[in-house]
């Protein structure tokens, strides 16, 4: 699970520096030139969070399944108090 939160924070980061550099990229342009940069360039960005969530998803999904079959366990483990 650790696992899978590490891959969408980095690609969390990976989507902000990206999209940073788009801005820089927009500030040096013409005018008319900046919405097809920007467009162009949000698309990338999104592909990076896309491919986060599809290389996290499997992790997330594992560990949450382990997470609640272990607790399942702990729970029935439990010996009643008299």
């Amino acid at each position: 699970m650790a696992l899978g939160v590490a891959v969408l924070l980095l690609a969390s980061f990976g989507y902000q520096s990206r999209m940073r550099d788009v801005e820089q990229a927009v500030a040096h342009v013409n005018a008319a030139d900046r919405e097809t940069i920007r467009s162009g360039g949000s698309a990338e960005s999104r592909l990076i969070i896309e491919y986060g969530l599809a290389v996290a998803a499997l992790p997330l999904l594992m560990g949450s399944c382990l997470l609640g079959l272990g607790l399942a366990r702990t729970r029935s483990l439990r010996v009643p108090q008299v």
